[in-house]
């Protein structure tokens, strides 16, 4: 069900939330957010942390991440 397609479409860093906006355009259905970031992060293991890089507010800044490279094109 998930494909590594849409992170090339979000750009070479990005946070889940946009990433998960990505997928609900490209899929076009509403995913669960808890759902979507297991099957990211631990079930396909694509994905990894940008050390030290945030984006966001003060309070609570989300992560940027970016595809693994052996999964790049």
């Amino acid at each position: 069900l998930y494909s590594t397609l849409p992170t090339h479409l979000a750009g070479d860093m990005f946070t889940l939330p946009h990433l998960q906006t990505t997928y609900e355009r490209v899929m076009g259905t509403k995913l669960d957010k808890v759902t979507f970031r297991r099957r990211l992060l631990q079930e396909l293991d694509v994905l990894e942390a940008v050390p030290g890089v945030t984006q966001g507010g003060a309070h609570r800044p989300a992560q940027v991440y970016r595809l693994k490279r052996e999964y790049m094109h």
